[in-house]
């Protein structure tokens, strides 16, 4: 890789700590638990319904922008493998009962490819910066 972009850099680890936190916290809020009200249920299926379209889009072109641009050296070597491993690993539909629990694990593997390829970066931008 060239010289770093730290502004991008930054919008990229910002953007993978946003998608894992709400992917973190769709998991924290159920966790255990197999009761939750109707209007629960529905507020959970929402939010994971946005999460899992914001990581599907962002999988199609691989971008920030979410648009069909060349790939940024730091797109092409952490957001673009980060978004589509996660978006092949979303195997939970947008109506999941998050009462079963299928929830969280269907969630973990979501979350840990984000996290994987998000530590990559920090630790690429310690150690070249």
């Amino acid at each position: 890789m060239t010289s770093i972009n730290m502004e991008e850099a930054q919008a990229i680890a910002g953007e993978l700590h946003r998608m894992h936190d709400e992917v973190d916290s769709l998991m924290k809020e159920t966790g255990d638990r197999r009761s939750f009200t109707d209007a629960e249920v529905e507020s959970l299926q929402k939010r994971l319904k946005a999460i899992k379209g914001e990581i599907k889009a962002a999988a199609k072109h691989g971008t920030l922008s979410r648009k069909k641009f060349a790939l940024t050296d730091l797109e092409r070597c952490f957001f673009a493998p980060a978004v589509q491993r996660a978006s092949a690993s979303f195997r939970l539909t947008i109506n999941a009962n998050p009462r079963k629990v299928s929830w969280v694990s269907g969630l973990y593997d979501v979350a840990d490819d984000l996290s994987y390829y998000l530590n990559n970066l920090e630790t690429y931008l310690s150690e070249n910066s």
